[in-house]
Order: C-alpha cells, then sequence, then structure tokens
C-alpha cells in the first residue's frame, strides 16, 4: 500500500496581517501565527484567499518580518476543517499548515531586511507541536 501525498506549494501575497498567539498545553508552550494568502489565478484575473498556520519559530519569523502586502512562496501540507455555523449548517474550509515560508521581495524601510531572500523552514510534524528551525539567508552578507 502506498502513502498519500499531501503537498502544496504556491506563491501569493499576504492579504493580513500575520496574528501571532501562544498556546499553552499543560507544560508545553505552542507558538502560532495565522495569516491570509492571496494566491491569484492561472487562467482568470480572480485570487483564492487561503488561510495559513504556522508554529513556533516560523511562527516567530513570519510575525517579525512579514506584513500585508509582502510577496512569499510557501510549500506546505492543506488541511480540511469542518464546523457549524450560527445556525447550525455543517461548513467546510482548507487551509495550509505551512513547511516552508520564502520572502520574495525586499521590503525598503528602515531596521527591515533590505534584499533579501529570507525564508524559514520547518522540520516539525504537520501537526506544529513540535520544535522548528529558523534559516535566514542574505545574499549580500
Amino acid at each position: 500500500m502506498s502513502a498519500d501525498i499531501n503537498r502544496f506549494i504556491c506563491s501569493g501575497r499576504l492579504s493580513s496581517s500575520p496574528d501571532l498567539k501562544k498556546v499553552i498545553k499543560g507544560d508545553k508552550e505552542t507558538v502560532t501565527c495565522k495569516f491570509n494568502l492571496a494566491v491569484n489565478g492561472i487562467y482568470s484575473k480572480q485570487a483564492s484567499f487561503f488561510q495559513v498556520t504556522c508554529f513556533n519559530k516560523q511562527a516567530e519569523f513570519v510575525a517579525k518580518y512579514l506584513q500585508k502586502g509582502r510577496r512569499i512562496m510557501l510549500e506546505g501540507a492543506l488541511q480540511q476543517s469542518r464546523y457549524k455555523d450560527e445556525n447550525g449548517k455543517y461548513c467546510s474550509n482548507v487551509g495550509i499548515i505551512a513547511q516552508t515560508i520564502m520572502a520574495c521581495d525586499s521590503k525598503h524601510e528602515e531596521n527591515e531586511i533590505q534584499d533579501t531572500a529570507a525564508y524559514v523552514s520547518s522540520s516539525m510534524d504537520i501537526s506544529g507541536l513540535e520544535g522548528a528551525d529558523f534559516y535566514l539567508e542574505n545574499p549580500n552578507a
């Protein structure tokens, strides 16, 4: 029996500011960051919007260096969530659990990273409850 593959790669722009939160379960603290990503269509000008979730050091990186309007490249896994709305109707949403995030443009503001290909890659399992590695590369260094 072969394993299923759940891999999603896209580029787009943050359509919301990153929302950083700390979640404590028992004696374990997990840092989460959520933001919306607008991805332009291939054959139409209509964008698709996805909620992206990242964890721990990756979440801290996103909250510190990325803001609404920044272009990123993202690799992750799709995750479906199901819920009941206030009217009792069942709803479904597909979001992305980020595994790698790469900033694709430079932000020319004081105290910001300039002309940088910055990315953060996660070594955590998809549940995001394990650790993450933080990578920041500056080709001008």
